[in-house]
Formats: structure tokens, sequence, C-alpha cells
């Protein structure tokens, strides 16, 4: 069996409401994967204009490809990954 990674968005509302944004899985998780990914979501309609902020795990090429495809919106480590 093959073993392979389950990228994922989850977008929380000020009322504290959240859903699954999208999904996608890939053999790898790298910065490719995942600018195609949120390059896909923004393509979708996440411009960004509502975005305020993005909160990930750290991985290195994650925060990469938030750098390209959302230069602008503030980004931060999740506090259980420090």
């Amino acid at each position: 069996m093959k073993k392979k990674v389950l990228l994922c968005a989850l977008g929380t509302y000020r009322d504290g409401k959240s859903e699954i944004l999208s999904f996608r899985l890939v053999d790898v998780e790298n910065r490719d994967n995942w600018e195609a990914f949120l390059s896909d979501i923004k393509a979708r309609g996440l411009m960004g204009k509502n975005l305020k902020l993005i909160i990930t795990d750290g991985h290195k090429g994650l925060e990469k490809a938030i750098s390209r495809i959302y230069p602008f919106i503030p980004h931060q480590k999740c506090i259980a990954h420090n």
C-alpha cells in the first residue's frame, strides 16, 4: 500500500464556524503541490479580499507557496507547532 498525503484548507469565520475549503490527495507534501493546491483555491474564488490570516504548521514548502499565491496576507505558525 502506497502512502499518500492529504492537503487541506479549513476556513474559520468570525462567528467561530468552520468549513473545509478544499482538500487534495497527493504523493508528497512539497512546495509544488501546495502551490497548485492554493492556486486552485484562489482560481475558484478565494482571492484574499476577506482573508485576514493564514495559519499553518510551518511546513517550508507551504510557507513558500503562500508567499507566492497570497503575498499580502499575514501568516503565522500554529501555536501547537512551535
